[in-house]
């Protein structure tokens, strides 16, 4: 099963519960960007990124960007390996 949210926090509980052995899900992915706002069709994540400052969801602190970008990589890069058949819960 692959595990899929929107926030660190429930992230974090997914990570807890595969720990405790509630899940046997080791696979959670958590996108840093939970699609309420703005246009988010075709975009790169430096697009998103701008936009969502312009909403104020992010700022430009450059931590924040750096850590944006690297967890929108991840969870990509993670959606890219999923395969026809596999189980998904969002």
């Amino acid at each position: 099963m692959i595990e899929i949210c929107f926030d660190t926090s429930t992230e974090a509980n997914l990570r807890y519960l595969y720990t405790v052995g509630v899940i046997d899900s080791n696979t959670i992915l958590c996108c840093p960007d939970d699609y309420t706002l703005g246009n988010f069709n075709n975009f790169s994540i430096d697009e998103r990124y701008e936009q969502l400052c312009k909403f104020g969801i992010v700022d430009y602190d450059k931590r924040n960007k750096e850590y944006f970008y690297k967890k929108y990589s991840l969870f990509l890069n993670g959606l890219y390996k999923i395969k026809q058949g596999d189980k998904v819960r969002i």
